[in-house]
């Protein structure tokens, strides 16, 4: 009897370390939902940030490298999209990482945000108000 109570004791001690083992770390390197863009993501200071890597469209039809030109601050506008940093101060929750914002360059809006990771898919859920957006991206490396 009391050997089975040592058995239960020590897998209810490894079952969390275990569970902390197995979560997968999010940084890395996705591809967007259209193919069109790869965001690095990586932690700093314990949060967690994603920048744009690399871009299908890098350039415009002049050859000149595409510039944020949607922002809203006119003295911004001339910085590369290449390099831009659009994921910005997510902390981990419980399972996902949240309350952090996230920059769509196309529009020039940033949104609430929150990401999820399964496997290597991760989800991107931008919101405003009552409405949200999700998008899934695949981990490249």
């Amino acid at each position: 009897m009391k050997t089975n109570q040592i058995c239960w004791l020590v897998l209810l001690l490894f079952f969390p370390i275990r569970a902390v083992w197995a979560q997968q770390p999010i940084e890395g390197t996705y591809l967007t939902e259209d193919k069109s863009t790869h965001v690095r993501i990586y932690l700093e200071k314990n949060k967690l940030y994603g920048k744009i890597v690399w871009t299908q469209d890098a350039v415009d039809a002049s050859g000149r490298g595409l510039t944020d030109t949607e922002n809203p601050d006119k003295s911004l506008r001339s910085r590369p999209i290449v390099g831009l940093v659009l994921i910005k101060d997510f902390i981990l929750g419980t399972n996902k990482w949240k309350n952090g914002t996230i920059y769509d360059p196309t529009t020039g809006k940033t949104y609430a945000g929150e990401l999820t990771l399964t496997g290597n898919k991760l989800v991107v859920k931008g919101s405003y108000l009552l409405f949200s957006q999700s998008e899934t991206w695949t981990r490249l490396r």
